[in-house]
């Protein structure tokens, strides 16, 4: 049994794997949970452990490998810089773990929108990073004296006529046309082409999308699992 503990800005998942199944995730905020109480909770287990945050690597057992841009990874990495986010290498790994002989373009929707090649030649290649969902409206907001902020639930036209409805459809349709555009571009020179989306408003975009698209809630988590156990072998 694996214990893979992935620590974000403001949540913590914990997640069991028996090999490559998953059984079992819990989230936590992070303000009420500690690595002391998760290793004391699920104790004398493999474990590794990813963080947006510094952690103090003396609360890290024996048994537990900390993830960091310099940990060995099962694909190659061709990224030219070392301030690569860690969670979107995972991401990429859990994907391939998932469709081992197709290329790979990942989305994954959070406070950022990432979006990531993987080559089955060449291994991982690359991406983008924009502005996410919610980032969009609360710029628009913030950045302008008089327009609101808005949400996601509504309606949209590409002919608004209010301006909340302008906002909104702008915002959302702005990124389903960011999204297809993406996909155009690789699925023109990558034929067998696996599509993921993953991230907290994946689910939201996977029905505005007409595409084959694998929705994967825990996919960062399947990478780190596989991680582990590439470093344990």
């Amino acid at each position: 049994m694996n214990l893979v503990i992935d620590i974000g800005n403001s949540r913590t998942k914990v997640a069991i794997f028996e090999h490559n199944s998953l059984k079992s995730v819990d989230v936590f905020l992070n303000d009420v949970v500690s690595l002391d109480w998760i290793f004391d909770h699920y104790p004398h287990l493999k474990a590794i452990v990813s963080s947006t945050r510094n952690i103090d690597t003396k609360l890290l057992k024996e048994n537990c490998l900390h993830y960091q841009i310099s940990t060995p990874i099962p694909i190659t990495n061709n990224y030219k810089c070392t301030t690569l986010g860690t969670d979107r290498l995972a991401g990429i790994i859990g994907a391939t773990q998932l469709e081992p002989n197709k290329e790979i373009l990942l989305f994954d929707f959070g406070t950022a929108l990432t979006v990531d090649f993987y080559s089955q030649k060449k291994g991982y290649m690359g991406g983008t990073i924009s502005p996410g969902l919610q980032l969009r409206f609360n710029a628009l907001h913030n950045f302008t004296d008089k327009l609101p902020l808005v949400k996601p639930e509504g309606q949209i036209k590409y002919a608004a006529s209010t301006t909340e409805m302008a906002i909104r459809s702008g915002v959302i349709l702005g990124l389903v046309h960011e999204i297809e555009g993406y996909i155009k571009y690789y699925q023109q020179k990558n034929p067998r082409l696996a599509i993921f989306f993953t991230g907290g408003d994946a689910f939201y975009f996977v029905k505005r999308t007409k595409k084959t698209i694998f929705a994967i809630e825990n996919l960062v988590l399947i990478g780190l699992n596989r991680i582990l156990e590439y470093n344990v072998k």
